[in-house]
């Protein structure tokens, strides 16, 4: 069985943020724009009158704001969403209550990777229902601001719990097994898994384990939580690498913590933790 669980979250996390190297961020900095060269031509009335701020919910024209405007700037568009209330109740099982598919509030994460190009990114993490369908129901999960980069993804919740219909940030197999319906403790099973994101590559066979509630401290305080672990072996871009991780997962909220482990066969260790923050 093939998982997208917030296990693969950290392999999309290790892709992007462990891949990137000193010289990537040097280019990347030499190409910006300085603080001199952006301001060194001063607006003129007209440019600055049309950066004044607009009325909520119209944009710099006084016309309503497009869904695409208002995503740009943060705000959810709902003119496609239902809400949480359309989800049957046979569908609300363990995998539902721990990812926290009902919850409408965004978790606010802080990401941090030690080891080789260490570095620490924020961002939010929202889940909103799309669809309600022939026994099956369909949400998108967005990630915003430093977490943008890892896209979003859609799921389908359905009778033997959630699945992974597509994701924007890398490649993996459609309508692959995110979380069973039942999470008790001792349930475990093997994974195979295949990831391709902005061109580099993963392969991993692993063995997932429900570990068992228990207190996990984050950023934003301290929670019981189901502690999901997963251990394997695989490869990164040919080069062979082994990983670990502990997840919990809090009842009706989601994943708040997450602890990746990252070791290639030459070389040294990466640790990533995603924790909710305030």
């Amino acid at each position: 069985m093939k998982t997208l669980s917030a296990f693969t979250l950290g392999l999309l996390l290790i892709v992007a943020l462990g891949c990137s190297s000193g010289q990537d961020k040097a280019n990347a900095d030499s190409n910006s724009p300085t603080k001199e060269t952006a301001s060194s031509t001063p607006a003129t009335g007209t440019d600055a009158a049309s950066k004044s701020p607009s009325e909520p919910g119209k944009n710099e024209n006084g016309e309503p704001k497009t869904g695409a405007e208002k995503k740009i700037e943060g705000v959810a568009d709902d003119s496609k969403t239902k809400p949480v209330s359309s989800v049957p109740d046979s569908l609300k099982n363990d995998a539902y209550d721990y990812f926290g598919l009902g919850n409408t509030t965004p978790l606010k994460l802080e990401v941090a990777s030690s080891g080789p190009g260490a570095q620490t990114i924020t961002g939010t993490q929202s889940v909103v229902l799309k669809s309600v369908s022939d026994g099956k129901v369909l949400f998108e999960v967005s990630r915003e601001g430093d977490l943008a980069r890892l896209g979003t993804t859609t799921l389908s919740l359905e009778t033997k719990g959630i699945y992974v219909e597509s994701t924007s940030g890398g490649s993996i197999n459609k309508h692959s097994l995110e979380l069973p319906t039942e999470l008790k403790a001792g349930k475990s099973w093997k994974d195979h898994t295949e990831l391709t994101q902005n061109g580099k590559s993963m392969k991993l066979d692993n063995v997932v384990t429900v570990v068992g509630v228990q207190k996990v401290k984050t950023k934003a305080g301290e929670h019981q939580a189901l502690l999901i672990t997963s251990t394997g072996k695989g490869t990164m871009d040919g080069q062979a690498i082994t990983l670990s991780s502990k997840t919990w997962y809090v009842k009706g909220r989601g994943a708040v913590k997450t602890i990746l482990t990252q070791t290639p066969k030459s070389g040294e260790s990466q640790v990533i933790t995603m924790q909710e923050t305030k």
